[in-house]
């Protein structure tokens, strides 16, 4: 098949050129200004081009859930009042922090990521929530059994109490620098 005859049955007379018949290839080619052709690759965009809201707001939404899940085995937790049947058989089975707080848990939720498929900024802000939810309730005097099914805990010598005025306003920075985060990234 010719040029010209493809040009023809689309309308376009054969004398015109090939410049502005496509005009996005040929200035990609030729250097010019295409904005796609310009576009860096996605491992060399500022967080501004490469997120979408969208993007944003599942990340977000995937750290709040993720936060919360390790909890479901304490019955006062919000997840766990959500959901009191879950909670109630893993409280009695497991008890609290152990199992939802150890490595074991965090491969099983990466494995279930690979089961069912989620978006993957979802799937990033969930365990991003979970690892983080870990790390602050190692910080703490009671700890975590990180290395459940062994029974030692895992804490700091000089753990902050839970419910206390510390941990209040290290939550509340915590807060802020989420909020500024996601304001330098989206605006």
């Amino acid at each position: 098949m010719s040029t010209p005859g493809v040009l023809a049955r689309a309308g376009i007379p054969a004398s015109t050129p090939f410049i502005t018949v496509f005009p996005p290839i040929s200035t990609a080619f030729a250097g010019g200004s295409n904005e796609r052709a310009r576009k860096p690759p996605a491992s060399r965009r500022s967080p501004k081009e490469s997120f979408s809201p969208v993007t944003g707001c599942s990340l977000f939404c995937g750290l709040i859930f993720g936060a919360m899940v390790p909890d479901i085995d304490h019955t006062g937790s919000k997840i766990g009042r959500a959901v009191p049947i879950i909670d109630d058989m893993i409280s009695s089975v497991f008890g609290h922090r152990t199992f939802t707080h150890s490595l074991l848990f965090l491969i099983l939720g990466y494995w279930l990521f690979h089961i069912f498929s989620l978006p993957e900024s979802l799937e990033f802000g969930i365990m991003l929530g979970i690892i983080s939810h870990i790390v602050l309730d190692m910080l703490t005097v009671d700890g975590v059994k990180l290395l459940w099914p062994l029974k030692t805990r895992v804490s700091i010598p000089f753990g902050v109490k839970t419910g206390g005025l510390f941990e209040h306003s290290f939550f509340l920075l915590l807060i802020l620098l989420i909020g500024y985060t996601g304001y330098q990234i989206y605006l």
